[in-house]
């Protein structure tokens, strides 16, 4: 009998928690002001707007690029250049105050999250085996969730204390830091190779593509609904919370603290879940659940119930982020688990892109509307998830 992994038993592992989650702590220590450092210097609101959308804008068409190179040089190293991006951007922010050249500094930062996500994400499949896969990318996404959540904080008080422009050089240098962590992790070798090969993508590139496409569609789909129901709590459900609930601003700050703690705190639980349930379940029952959420938010009409189904909306959309990544881990052909990784979070910015836009048409059609659809696009992940083939590996 096999003995189980201890988590995270690979130093490297840890290592990489240790790096995202500084880095996620510098990050977080800027985020909340950025919006407030630009418009004090001038910029309008949609301009404010426009760095968001270049942000997302950046990191689309990073991904597949990042996850390219991810599979044919040491990743650690394509991880490492794509962290040490955002040393420039936040360099430029501090010496170059203005709010047209923001909007290029923030697509700098979107280009670099694109360029070391897949880096990073393969990276934890090669340190974890392939039955403890759901509970490294759980680990991966707490160390992440800790270190934006502690960010803000700790830049409030900074920032009070040195100044905006002096923060973010700190925070540029957190980055780099964080980079040299991520170039200096023990090498590991790239897993053996099964499934489609190398060789085949070299001679039939557009053929390959399209059955990594097909083999990765399920995931694709749960990581856009889980991008297009992040979109709707962002932006509607505050909305809701004071058109239907007649929440005051405070008591809807307490919902999202408690959404915010709960998809933290409840990653490594769904990653274990996700270890012990089959690829094909895993990312229907973690769909099912989302759209349940969702669907019963739409119905209630009281706050406590808002509130327990609203903390099911976070563990849900916890469990779809690790068992999409575990499905492109596991299915993704041998050699191509950072192209498998790029191409789905390529798919899934679309919802960061045009998510907000279209919950704001369908929430002034009926306040309920986009809670709907989003159960919606839920359920409807779940027949390709049972019926999908898959390529490559199995679980």
């Amino acid at each position: 009998m096999r003995r189980r992994q201890s988590f995270p038993a690979d130093p490297a592992l840890a290592a990489t928690y240790a790096a995202v989650a500084l880095l996620n702590l510098g990050y977080g220590m800027v985020l909340p002001v950025i919006p407030l450092y630009a418009h004090d210097r001038g910029a309008s609101v949609t301009l404010v707007g426009l760095m968001a959308s270049v942000l997302a804008g950046g990191r689309l068409l990073a991904q597949p690029v990042g996850g390219y190179l991810a599979d044919r040089r040491p990743a650690k190293a394509v991880a490492a250049a794509g962290i040490a991006l955002y040393a420039p951007a936040l360099f430029a922010m501090a010496l170059f105050p203005r709010p047209v050249l923001f909007v290029l500094f923030r697509f700098l930062e979107g280009v670099a999250e694109g360029t070391a996500l897949p880096a990073l994400y393969l990276l934890v499949a090669r340190h974890a085996r392939p039955e403890a896969r759901g509970s490294a990318f759980g680990g991966f996404t707490a160390a992440a969730t800790v270190g934006l959540a502690a960010g803000p904080a700790v830049g409030g008080v900074l920032g009070g204390r040195i100044g905006l422009p002096l923060l973010f050089l700190l925070v540029a240098a957190i980055a780099l830091a964080s980079a040299i962590v991520v170039l200096f992790l023990p090498s590991r070798d790239p897993v053996p190779a099964t499934g489609t090969s190398i060789g085949d993508a070299r001679r039939s590139p557009r053929r390959f593509l399209a059955e990594l496409a097909r083999g990765l569609l399920p995931a694709s789909l749960v990581s856009l609904t889980a991008r297009c129901a992040l979109a709707v709590v962002l932006t509607m459900v505050p909305l809701y919370l004071h058109d239907r609930l007649r929440l005051s601003p405070a008591a809807a700050g307490r919902f999202f603290t408690l959404n915010f703690l709960v998809f933290g705190l409840g990653q490594p639980l769904a990653g274990r879940l996700s270890d012990r349930l089959p690829p094909r379940a895993d990312l229907s029952l973690s769909a099912g659940a989302m759209s349940l959420g969702f669907v019963g938010m739409a119905l209630v009409h009281d706050a406590a119930s808002f509130a327990a189904l609203f903390g099911l909306e976070a563990f849900a959309a916890s469990w779809t982020v690790n068992a999409a990544r575990r499905w492109v881990s596991l299915r993704s052909p041998a050699g191509t688990i950072g192209r498998g990784f790029g191409l789905v979070g390529m798919l899934s910015d679309v919802g960061s892109l045009l998510g907000p836009l279209a919950a704001g048409m369908l929430y002034a059609r009926g306040s309920t509307v986009p809670f709907v659809i989003v159960a919606m696009l839920g359920l409807a992940t779940i027949p390709v998830s049972l019926w999908a083939n898959g390529s490559g590996r199995s679980a």
